[in-house]
């Protein structure tokens, strides 16, 4: 078997729930296969959209309500302990809340079956992810 290589920076989400009495923390499928740095913002901001809509996805499914806490850390370089991303579509910093009721959008655009609707409110959203979380990204991204 041969080990994935990874391409720094990466962009990791993590997930902790309650399980069997016990906390566990599980990693969603993180973006480490090409290089961030080379992306264009539209890419970075479709990346930022999808990593929002399979984090909604997992808090939505029937379990949310054991959802403790979400967490997305960039790792610049291997070495890097990794710090703490704000969430594309998030107006500000602030922890993404595990209520979906709390989000400041309507989650039926990942949820839901699909529309027109729900499309042209994908479309939105990722627009402010382009123009706020992108170059937040991108900033942090060469300051290593």
């Amino acid at each position: 078997m041969t080990e994935q290589v990874k391409v720094y920076p990466t962009l990791s989400l993590y997930v902790s729930r309650i399980e069997s009495g016990g906390v566990r923390e599980y990693v969603l499928p993180s973006c480490c296969f090409h290089d961030l740095m080379d992306e264009s913002d539209e890419h970075l901001a479709g990346m930022g959209l999808a990593m929002l809509g399979n984090l909604i996805k997992v808090i939505g499914k029937d379990l949310y309500d054991q959802t403790l806490s979400a967490q997305l850390l960039l790792k610049r370089y291997p070495t890097d302990t990794g710090i703490e991303c704000p969430f594309p579509g998030m107006p500000d910093d602030r922890p993404i809340p595990v209520d979906l009721t709390q989000l400041p959008f309507q989650t039926g655009m990942f949820l839901q079956d699909d529309t027109l609707k729900h499309r042209l409110d994908r479309w939105a959203l990722m627009a402010r992810v382009q123009e706020v979380w992108v170059p937040w990204l991108k900033r942090q991204m060469v300051a290593a």
